[in-house]
């Protein structure tokens, strides 16, 4: 064979199966990165604007029942000042309408009901700014929880746009030595099997952009959850499965806590 021609259609194999492919991967990869970027970026500026100081957001995750049900007592005890706070205006309204309307027949009998009134005025007012306070507390606290909350979701998204950079250059990385012993074996001399078999390693090698899907399934929370259980059970046996079913029962769900809390504050 010409060493020209030899020279020529191994520069085309390289083309080809080395530079078109490695360019293709490292364009996907940043455009991904991009994407996943813009997204979060869009998200964080989306949830800043439609989320109110104050605001509870139903979708938690497992773990932070101790939270859930702090806001839930804080928010509780905000409602039940405002109840009490309704009824006892009520109450105050028909005893000053009362007193008003018998006062002229019972002036005569009671010479301190003016006097009366005034302490009953003054009662009234004590009784509201007492709860008024009350609510104002409870609203502190429901917000700076729910900021910090906010914050740590923030701090969640970043994290997950760090991963999902790290793991393209790992990709760059993991695969390198297998790039660089393609890249001089191309330059030698090798038969038309050992060319074949190098073809189809090439071409798995490019394919390793879908296994970004898996990896991408893993920022999920419950599959992480769920893949961490199975590696557990793989590794400690059926006992830890057993042990995580029992511990997952053993603590109430939030629907329960709120309905329990509920019930103490009445």
């Amino acid at each position: 064979m010409d060493p020209l021609l030899n020279k020529v259609v191994t520069i085309f194999y390289f083309v080809v199966f080395m530079v078109i492919p490695l360019l293709l991967s490292t364009l996907f990869h940043c455009h991904i990165y991009h994407f996943v970027r813009r997204h979060t970026k869009k998200m964080s500026m989306h949830v800043q604007i439609k989320t109110p100081p104050g605001q509870l957001n139903n979708n938690r995750l497992d773990g932070n029942t101790s939270e859930a049900s702090f806001i839930t007592k804080a928010s509780s005890v905000a409602g039940d000042c405002n109840t009490y706070l309704v009824t006892e205006k009520r109450q105050l309204s028909n005893m000053a309408s009362s007193v008003g309307s018998t006062r002229d027949e019972n002036e005569e009998l009671c010479p301190h009901s003016k006097k009366s009134h005034v302490v009953l005025k003054i009662g009234s007012k004590t009784i509201r700014k007492i709860c008024h306070s009350g609510t104002t507390m409870c609203y502190k606290v429901r917000h700076r929880l729910t900021g910090i909350r906010h914050q740590r979701k923030e701090k969640t998204r970043r994290i997950k746009v760090h991963i999902l950079l790290a793991i393209t250059v790992s990709f760059f990385v993991v695969n390198a030595p297998t790039n660089i012993w393609h890249t001089l074996n191309l330059y030698f001399k090798f038969s038309l099997q050992t060319r074949i078999y190098m073809i189809f390693v090439t071409g798995l090698g490019s394919m390793r952009c879908f296994i970004n899907g898996i990896i991408y399934s893993l920022m999920d929370y419950k599959f992480r959850k769920e893949f961490r259980l199975l590696v557990k059970t793989l590794i400690y046996g059926r006992a830890y499965e057993k042990k995580y079913q029992q511990k997952s029962h053993s603590h109430p769900s939030r629907s329960t806590q709120m309905h329990s809390v509920s019930g103490n504050q009445c």
